[in-house]
């Protein structure tokens, strides 16, 4: 079953900005101070630069959580987890995350399954009590913590 993952405004202007400073860094503060010297400079910069816009839109569209025969996949761009659901110990409910870049989740609020002895994963799906039905489905142990 694919949920699929809330997308925060505020989340998407943090990654919007993000993906435009690094180009800026690295293309037009060089070229306005006089740092470039070559086209060929220039060409690898573009290069370079072009791929941090390319990975934050991966990670905007590509978010996602999957459970299918008795995993959790948590997918984020090219960032994938693979969590056994018997493995899932405990829940949190109402978490914030501080940054999303590092999480499979485009939301500043998540929920936070915690699985084997000291692993988490901060994650925002749209339908979070469909989501957690699905979890306690085939492991009923696990723990739900309200904060």
């Amino acid at each position: 079953m694919k949920f699929r993952c809330v997308k925060s405004v505020s989340f998407g202007i943090f990654l919007f900005f993000f993906s435009l400073l690094i180009p800026f860094l690295a293309i037009a503060l060089p070229w306005y101070s006089g740092n470039m010297h070559t086209s060929s400079d220039l060409i690898t910069r573009i290069l370079f630069a072009s791929i941090i816009p390319l990975f934050s839109l991966w990670i905007w569209f590509g978010t996602y959580y999957v459970i299918e025969n008795e995993m959790l996949i948590a997918r984020s761009g090219p960032i994938i987890f693979k969590i056994p659901v018997g493995q899932i110990s405990v829940i949190r409910l109402n978490q914030k995350t501080i940054v999303g870049l590092w999480k499979p989740t485009t939301s500043w609020n998540s929920i936070q399954v915690e699985y084997n002895k000291f692993d988490s994963v901060f994650i925002s799906p749209v339908n979070q009590e469909e989501f957690i039905a699905e979890l306690l489905k085939i492991n009923p142990g696990i723990g739900l913590k309200q904060y």
